[in-house]
């Protein structure tokens, strides 16, 4: 009622129930199949994925009023790879409290409100660079800024991978430093090339998009790590004598978001540019 039409659409457009339906069966498999992993029918479960997504994308491709308009990855490069390192970003942050919660308390044997402080240190570096990185975005290409906050965060698990029984705690929060900068970095300059690179009338899509990249990291990221926890540790308990198992299960966690952040920080730098309006001179205005 007070923002006027400007973020309207010029014409009504009918809802796309049919593909809605799709998505939804898809998104519903999708979780069932990851968090169950590896289980037969979780692996059913993501068969059936697999194929809801991919009719999916043939409905929405030849429907003239889609609910997500699929050329919009074939045509902006900028666009998907800004997606699909949003994704991977994710996929490989969302779960490192609980590996390194695991970590800190049983293998360190820090509280839990201890190690809750030092996880904060991710948190609290984040804080202070997600709002200069926004504004920097705007004079400077978010290409940029987001590639080097990928760096930045790939250093971070770079230094994890080599947690040991005795790494010190300052050694842990400085490398969940860099990934805090680096994804503050990242966050926002990544969100502004995404929405700078659709028409006007698609930035509700391309918002939405954004949140299912989002969701869809954290998912595949969590889900991952319960499959390394339970073909490395099993349904036991976590004792002394577990410790080693869990010490290597937290290494290959490392390692596992260190590869999908080295694959964003390629995608981040090869996604193109945002094409802003040429400055007008003063002496020619």
């Amino acid at each position: 009622f007070f923002l006027h039409s400007e973020w309207r659409k010029d014409k009504h457009s009918n809802f796309d129930w049919v593909g809605t339906l799709i998505f939804a069966g898809w998104t519903l498999s999708l979780v069932v199949g990851l968090t169950g992993l590896p289980q037969w029918p979780s692996i059913a479960a993501l068969l059936l994925s697999c194929g809801l997504l991919i009719l999916f994308i043939k409905h929405q491709a030849g429907n003239p009023e889609p609910l997500i308009r699929i050329q919009l990855f074939r045509e902006s490069r900028l666009f998907s790879f800004s997606l699909a390192s949003a994704s991977l970003m994710y996929g490989a942050t969302y779960p490192l409290n609980f590996v390194l919660s695991l970590y800190l308390q049983y293998i360190r044997g820090l509280s839990p409100l201890e190690s809750g402080q030092l996880i904060m240190v991710q948190a609290f570096a984040m804080a202070l660079l997600a709002p200069i990185a926004g504004k920097l975005s705007d004079r400077i290409q978010p290409r940029i800024i987001s590639t080097v906050g990928c760096s930045s965060v790939a250093i971070g698990f770079f230094m994890l991978c080599q947690l040991g029984f005795n790494t010190s705690t300052t050694y842990v929060s400085t490398s969940l430093f860099f990934i805090g900068i680096g994804f503050g970095l990242f966050s926002a300059p990544n969100h502004n090339a995404v929405m700078s690179s659709v028409p006007s009338d698609e930035v509700g899509v391309a918002s939405a998009t954004i949140s299912l990249a989002r969701v869809c990291g954290n998912l595949v990221g969590i889900s991952l790590i319960n499959l390394l926890v339970h073909l490395l540790l099993g349904n036991n308990q976590i004792a002394p004598e577990l410790y080693e198992q869990l010490l290597i299960m937290i290494r290959y966690a490392m390692i596992l978001a260190s590869i999908f952040v080295v694959t964003a920080v390629l995608l981040s730098g090869s996604r193109g540019t945002i094409k802003r309006p040429a400055k007008i001179d003063s002496h020619t205005r």
